[in-house]
């Protein structure tokens, strides 16, 4: 894995920014479609936003799939872990709103390919979820439950799943959010030495009674998809870079952090998805106690990585950089 410094002396963690690639055009997507998959487009693929890999919709006479191709610094057992873990979810609860992985003719679920730098990368196709993001939706207190309720559902398709691989070192795992002291930025102040407190003081000495099971971890607004006229609301839950063997209640944080209010009561809307993920999956009574001070960690993991990869990934900023104001404004009206 890669390492590097920032600027902290004695301190090193593998590196957050991917190292730089040669983009897939959408000529070439349409190649791995065809010549890979089998699949026969009926129009040029459409580039979606992502951070690190080349995602492109796909329409196709046989439907529309979403093709992931991932960077070509990403390691292959992990990526082999998202799959698994995708897939893992959907045979044990097959009405989750989940993409299904599509194989290749020859039943490869995640194939290699050889782009035009000469560099290896893993491909994968998925099934298309129609629906729009969670983001531009202003969810209701029962619709916010069920955002809860397929967040526990999942953690519970999950609970009896492992890989080699899901123990991986993530700097998005909250287990490790001890070392993002290493890119703490002068700019926030108090505001981020305020939730390492709590983490030093109040989280540490009971961390290690926290369960822990492989979890999806990026319940965000980003990552779900919704349909706010059907009484199921939830109907897509996609992207599944961030899975790790990690605290259970941090997945739950992850969903928690998006919806804590920038005004106002902080816990009026979090508090409906705890509601309907506790009817689902119970928390521990460390569990619940935790909670609060797990997504102020989230919200603080959420500025500092988004500072720290848009100074060095320029071309990206303003994808990366797109919940940073609103992140600063929660972990303000925060409290825990």
């Amino acid at each position: 894995m890669n390492e590097t410094k920032f600027g902290v002396t004695g301190t090193t963690v593998p590196a957050v920014a991917p190292l730089p690639f040669l983009p897939m055009q959408p000529e070439d997507a349409v190649r791995v479609l065809e010549s890979v998959f089998g699949i026969e487009v009926s129009e040029p693929p459409a580039r979606l936003a992502t951070e690190r890999d080349d995602t492109f919709r796909v329409s196709s006479r046989s439907g529309d799939f979403v093709l992931k191709v991932a960077h070509p610094d990403d390691d292959r057992s992990s990526i082999d872990l998202q799959t698994a873990a995708l897939r893992h979810a959907s045979e044990k609860d097959p009405e989750l709103p989940l993409q299904r992985v599509v194989p290749t003719a020859a039943g490869n679920w995640s194939p290699a390919i050889t782009g035009k730098d000469g560099q290896q990368r893993v491909a994968r196709l998925l099934t298309f979820l129609p629906g729009s993001m969670l983001r531009t939706n202003k969810p209701t207190p029962g619709q916010l439950r069920q955002c809860g309720i397929v967040e526990a559902r999942l953690a519970l398709a999950l609970a009896d799943f492992d890989h080699p691989a899901d123990g991986r070192y993530m700097m998005f795992d909250l287990r490790h959010f001890n070392d993002l002291r290493a890119i703490h930025p002068p700019q926030s102040g108090q505001l981020i030495a305020r939730v390492f407190d709590w983490f030093d003081e109040v989280l540490s000495p009971v961390a290690h009674e926290l369960p822990v099971q492989v979890l999806h971890m990026d319940f965000g607004l980003d990552n779900v998809l919704v349909d706010p006229g059907t009484p199921e609301y939830v109907c897509g839950v996609l992207d599944w870079g961030d899975a790790v063997r990690t605290w259970r209640a941090a997945d739950l944080a992850s969903g928690l952090a998006s919806q804590a209010g920038v005004a106002g009561p902080a816990w009026q809307k979090p508090a409906h998805i705890i509601a309907g993920y506790i009817s689902v999956n119970p928390l521990t009574p460390l569990e619940h106690r935790m909670l609060p001070g797990l997504v102020a960690m989230r919200i603080a993991q959420r500025i500092l990585l988004a500072e720290k990869l848009s100074a060095s990934l320029t071309n990206n900023t303003d994808y990366l950089r797109r919940n940073l104001e609103l992140s600063y404004q929660q972990l303000r009206n925060l409290d825990f």
